[in-house]
C-alpha cells in the first residue's frame, strides 16, 4: 500500500502542477505475487476526484466575503500565498468563485513566514522594529454563564446581547468589564456561542472561573463585583481582576478658622461690672451669657449634622480560581517536563558526539595536509611521515564504516588522542 500511495503520490504532484501533461503512468514493479502494475491517471479524473476537496475550499471565501459584507465590485485585487495555491486546480476555483485573476506579486512560501516573524518581532520586548497596523480578531463568538444566589434585574448588568460578550469579529485585544450584585462565591463558564463553526472533534467549552472571598456589606445588601474579562492578542479568554465595590460614607474634615488679630486697644468684656460695682442692665430680648454660650456650642453640631457626607468607592480584591477546559494536570505537565528534559539531554549527547566526530575529522584533514607538503614536512623523516600518513588515511577510512556510526564520544576523543600522540596538538 506504501508503494501505491507513494507513486499515485507523484502522478498527482506532476498532474496538479502547471505542466502540459494531460495523462501520466502510474508503474509499480513486482506490486503483489510478483507482479507489475500499469495504468494511467489524466487530468480530468483527478478533478472529478478532488472536486468536493476544491467545494471545501471555497467555503472560507463565501464565509470571509459574507462577514466582511463587501461585494465583488468592491474588491480591485487578489493575492494567494501558500504552498496549496500552487495547484492550477485551486487557483481556477478561487478565479471561478470572484471573477478576477488571482496574483503571484509575493512570494507564496516565504509570505506567510516573514508575517508571522514580524508580528512576533512587534509584540516581543526583545525587538525593536517599525509598527505596522495588523488588527486580529477572533473567529468565534464567545458566551459567558455564571451561578450565584442574586436574580432579577440587578444580577448582572453588562453591555452585550443576552450571554454573548464577545461576538463573531470581535478585534483583538478587547477587555469587558462585567458588574454583578453577590453575596457569595460565584462561577463563570465561558464556551463559544456557535458549536457547529468549531472544527469537527473541538468541545464548545472553554473554561470555568471561580470567584470568592466576597466580603459582607455594611447594610447586609448584595455587593457590587466587578470583573473585568480580557481577550488577550493571542484570542485566549481570561479573567484578569475582580473587585467588591463598596460605598462608604465619609465627613469631611472640619476647617479650622484663623484667629482674629489682637487689637492694641482693651476692649471690656460684656459681661464686665462696671467700676463702680453696680450691675449692669441688660437689654430687653437679649439672652443672657449662660444661656448665649449654650446657643454658640449647639450652632456648629447643628452644622455639622446638616452639612451632607461624602461618598467613598472602598474596593476590595477577590480571589479567582481559573480551570480552563484544555489545560493539562499537573501530572500530565510534570511528565512532559521531564519529557522534554530527556529529549534535551538527547540533543545535547548527540551534538557533543557530531562535534568530538567534526574535531577528529577535522584533524585528518589538517595534518594530512600539512604533513603531506606543508609546514610539518620538514620535521619528520621519510619513514616517519609515510607511516603517519598512512595512518591519517586509515582513520579517515574508518570514519565511513559502521562502526563509526554506532561510537559513541569517547571513542572519537580516544582516537583522537591517538593520532595526536604522533602529530601533536
Amino acid at each position: 500500500p506504501l508503494r501505491m500511495l507513494a507513486a499515485i503520490d507523484k502522478v498527482k504532484q506532476q498532474l496538479s502542477g502547471y505542466s502540459t501533461y494531460t495523462k501520466l503512468p502510474v508503474n509499480i514493479e513486482c506490486l503483489q505475487e510478483d507482479r507489475d502494475f500499469a495504468s494511467y491517471l489524466d487530468t480530468d479524473t483527478l478533478t472529478e476526484v478532488v472536486k468536493p476537496l476544491l467545494e471545501r475550499a471555497v467555503e472560507p471565501l463565501k464565509q470571509v466575503v459574507a462577514d466582511s459584507k463587501l461585494t465583488f465590485d468592491s474588491i480591485h485585487e487578489i493575492e494567494v500565498v501558500g504552498s496549496a495555491t500552487r495547484s492550477p486546480l485551486v487557483v481556477n476555483a478561487i478565479q471561478e468563485f470572484f471573477g478576477k485573476e488571482p496574483k503571484r506579486t509575493m512570494n507564496s512560501e516565504e509570505a506567510v513566514s516573514k508575517g508571522c516573524a514580524l508580528m512576533a518581532a512587534m509584540i516581543s520586548p526583545n525587538f525593536r522594529v517599525r509598527d505596522f497596523q495588523v488588527q486580529d480578531s477572533t473567529p468565534y463568538s464567545i458566551a459567558l454563564a455564571w451561578s450565584g444566589t442574586a436574580s432579577g434585574e440587578d444580577a448582572m448588568d453588562v453591555e452585550a446581547k443576552a450571554n454573548e460578550v464577545f461576538v463573531r469579529h470581535n478585534i483583538l485585544p478587547s477587555v469587558k468589564m462585567l458588574t454583578f450584585m453577590r453575596t457569595q462565591p460565584f462561577d463563570i463558564g465561558a464556551v463559544y456561542n456557535q458549536p457547529e463553526t468549531l472544527a469537527k472533534g473541538t468541545t464548545a467549552d472553554i473554561g470555568n472561573f471561580t470567584i470568592s472571598g466576597i466580603p459582607p456589606m455594611a447594610d447586609g445588601s448584595p455587593a457590587k463585583v466587578k470583573v473585568k474579562v480580557r481577550l488577550d492578542i493571542n484570542g485566549v479568554l481570561g479573567v484578569d481582576s475582580a473587585q467588591a465595590v463598596e460605598e462608604v460614607e465619609e465627613e469631611e474634615p472640619e476647617k479650622k478658622e484663623e484667629p482674629a488679630a489682637e487689637k492694641k486697644d482693651d476692649t471690656p468684656m460684656p459681661d464686665a461690672p462696671p467700676a463702680d460695682g453696680a450691675q449692669p442692665e441688660e437689654p430687653a430680648g437679649q439672652p443672657n451669657g449662660a444661656e448665649a454660650a449654650k446657643e454658640a456650642a449647639a450652632e456648629p453640631a447643628a452644622a455639622a449634622a446638616d452639612q451632607p457626607k461624602k461618598k467613598k468607592l472602598k474596593k476590595h480584591d477577590l480571589a479567582i480560581k481559573s480551570a480552563p477546559r484544555f489545560a493539562l494536570g499537573s501530572a500530565q505537565v510534570e511528565t512532559l517536563k521531564n519529557l522534554e528534559f530527556e529529549m534535551s539531554v538527547q540533543d545535547r549527547q548527540i551534538r557533543e558526539l557530531q562535534d568530538r566526530k567534526n574535531d577528529l575529522e577535522s584533524y585528518i584533514y589538517s595534518m594530512r595536509d600539512r604533513c603531506g607538503g606543508g609546514n610539518l614536512q620538514a620535521y619528520f623523516t621519510e619513514g616517519d611521515r609515510s607511516a603517519f600518513l598512512q595512518k591519517l588515511e586509515d582513520m579517515e577510512n574508518w570514519l565511513y564504516e559502521e562502526e563509526a556510526e554506532t561510537a559513541n564520544k569517547s571513542t572519537f576523543i580516544a582516537k583522537l588522542n591517538e593520532l595526536k600522540v604522533i602529530g601533536g596538538p
